[in-house]
């Protein structure tokens, strides 16, 4: 054979086989530098901030929430009072996004994941799109380094078709990527791509639809590859590429998760199946073995507010007759029964031991799940503390303990028989511990030197460097703690909350509190006033000195409301007298700064935001075709 006839055929054949650095190639090229840094991802909740125009201010307040009478509930059972709430009045809509970001650096997190359901009405969407875009812009604008992403929630009934979830997709996710203008704000992967996670991923093509799907994909592979070409559909004439991340919930199939990375990038897994110990770690291995991102999941408290029927386990919809008919001491709420930190602790420890390439955090805050990292009555600071001294230990710093740092968790009720306390009762799903397990205090030191350990005055033993752990009987009443070094006293505190047992109110969350609450309490609202001060400033010609004056009455009136809500939440009439006192007090230390004409002006726009209503339901995120929110993930099986 003629030698260049030969080369040229060779040429040709080889030109072929290269055509298609294809899809496929695409997806091994991305996936191989999915996150260029290691980086702390949370859930938050587009309506769950403290702006005037942009919030749900009534699932905030603790008037509407912890404070509200048993009787007048109406099929939500609200505890969680975020403590933003309690600093300062609702914001400005750029003022109150800027200190969720923030707010959320300060706790360790590095973004925000939003989660997007494209069926819902166009109500939703052009809010959801303004929501997004603020965030974005005031990133921009104040030099606020934090990031951004959409989980794209495909959820639809077999009766809307893959055609018009898709083209409502598509057109709404090109019209929120068009409005951010090329922001360098989304997190993207190593080659520019712009990261976009999905949930029920698979439901773009009919076969998706069915519970046990999996199977179908295992055998027959081509479903897989029809999956992948309509997203590949989604990303055409996006004004940026795209990155799909895909949602498995059959954890332990290798030949599944093998064939999702072979289509998509990347894959991570439903939140509530991170009890599946033996599915986590193998679809782990899978991802390591393909040189793939492997994404940890990492939450700490779970209770849903929705209220059931004790009888039938009917659903209370809000408002609904069924609702209003049905006594508080006939009703449950759901949560999961995790041992005060501990899930936490152990899932930010495999993140550490398994080198994660992301940690994503469930939930920045979402109050309705119980499980936010956003300063609030019951969680305080000491989940975002955890959360730094993992996250340095993740990215691999020597020193990670920078201040000596005491933890104490525990449940204010009775929890081996939640049936004691009057009012809602609670149902326990049994994932992660015994219901004896959360039924203790739980004491964690972070030490730079071993150290004496002491709670209640009993000597607990001595803590090692690094993270440590006990566990203490309950006993009624406030928790004291103290450590020593070397017959010194280094960290003493006692909490504001009492342990006690039978309650009018059944109050489930995981109260937290650390050596630190006081501080960070002060670095926290510091973040707002210190925008509110420029204002002040500009509107009534206060010194340095009067603003100084102005932000420790506004220090004193919060942390006092903080600690009289954390003893005396659960009587809403003490509570609100003593929250009353306050801010009279208040109000004559800023009529002591301000003239009288600029007083009256101040007390003016105060009382006016006081009264400040924000959105009046959450009711535009659910229609007829998707249910919101769900902390009871269901998981595949291929048995």
């Amino acid at each position: 054979m003629n030698i260049f006839k030969l080369l040229s055929t060779t040429a040709t054949i080889y030109f072929i086989l290269m055509l298609p650095v294809t899809a496929q190639n695409d997806v091994e090229v991305t996936g191989k530098q999915f996150f260029p840094k290691k980086v702390v991802l949370a859930l938050a909740h587009p309506y769950f901030n403290y702006s005037g125009d942009l919030a749900y201010l009534k699932g905030m307040r603790y008037e509407t929430t912890f404070g509200t009478d048993v009787d007048e509930l109406n099929g939500k059972y609200r505890t969680a009072v975020p403590q933003v709430s309690v600093m300062s009045n609702p914001m400005e809509t750029e003022d109150a996004f800027a200190y969720e970001m923030k707010a959320a650096k300060l706790m360790g997190i590095d973004g925000f994941k939003f989660e997007f359901r494209p069926l819902n009405n166009d109500f939703y969407i052009r809010r959801f799109k303004k929501i997004i875009t603020t965030y974005i812009k005031v990133a921009e604008e104040r030099d606020i380094d934090f990031k951004f992403s959409l989980t794209l929630v495909m959820d639809r009934k077999a009766s809307v078709s893959s055609d018009e979830l898709l083209l409502k997709t598509k057109n709404s996710l090109k019209e929120i990527i068009t409005s951010a203008d090329l922001s360098d704000k989304w997190l993207r992967t190593g080659n520019d791509k712009i990261i976009v996670f999905t949930k029920g991923t698979q439901k773009v093509i009919d076969e998706g639809l069915t519970k046990n799907y999996s199977r179908d994909f295992v055998n027959n592979p081509d479903l897989m590859k029809r999956v992948a070409e309509q997203y590949t559909y989604l990303k055409e004439g996006m004004p940026e590429d795209l990155a799909f991340v895909y949602q498995s919930s059959a954890l332990a199939n290798n030949h599944l998760s093998n064939l999702i990375l072979d289509y998509f990038p990347a894959v991570y897994t439903l939140k509530g199946i991170q009890s599946y110990n033996k599915g986590v770690a193998a679809i782990r291995k899978v991802c390591k073995n393909r040189g793939r991102a492997y994404i940890q999941s990492a939450f700490a408290d779970q209770q849903g507010v929705q209220m059931f029927r004790r009888t039938d386990k009917a659903k209370l919809s809000e408002g609904s007759n069924l609702a209003k008919s049905t006594a508080p001491e006939d009703s449950f709420v759901k949560a999961n029964n995790h041992k005060l930190t501990s899930t936490f602790r152990n899932m930010m420890s495999q993140s550490v031991e398994h080198n994660a390439d992301m940690i994503f955090i469930d939930s920045w805050n979402y109050f309705d799940d119980g499980s936010h990292f956003a300063p609030e009555l019951h969680h305080g600071y000491g989940l975002g503390l955890l959360l730094k001294y993992y996250k340095k230990c993740w990215k691999g710093n020597p020193n990670p303990v920078d201040e000596e740092l005491v933890i104490t968790s525990y449940k204010s009720n009775d929890i081996l028989d939640v049936h004691q306390n009057k009012g809602i009762d609670v149902f326990l799903i049994n994932k992660f511990h015994k219901r004896e397990a959360l039924d203790s205090i739980e004491v964690v030191t972070l030490l730079k030197e071993k150290a004496e350990v002491y709670c209640n005055k009993q000597y607990l033993g001595f803590a090692p460097a690094g993270v440590h752990t006990f566990y203490v009987k309950k006993s009624k009443g406030t928790v004291t703690i103290q450590v020593k070094r070397n017959k010194e006293t280094v960290i003493a505190y006692e909490t504001p909350k009492e342990i006690v047992f039978q309650a009018d109110k059944t109050d489930y969350l995981t109260y937290i509190f650390t050596n630190f609450d006081r501080s960070y309490a002060n670095l926290f609202q510091n973040l707002i006033l210190d925008v509110e001060m420029q204002k002040m400033r500009k509107r009534f010609l206060i010194t340095g000195t009067q603003q100084l004056e102005w932000k420790l009455a506004a220090g004193e009136c919060f942390y006092n409301n903080l600690e009289a809500m954390q003893m005396y939440g659960h009587n809403a009439n003490k509570y609100l007298i003593i929250k009353e006192k306050n801010y009279k007090k208040y109000k004559l230390e800023i009529k002591n700064i301000l003239s009288g004409m600029d007083y009256n002006i101040w007390l003016e726009l105060e009382e006016s935001a006081k009264n400040n209503q924000g959105l009046l339901s959450l009711e535009d995120e659910e229609n007829d075709v998707l249910k919101g929110y769900n902390i009871l993930e269901e998981a595949q099986s291929l048995k």
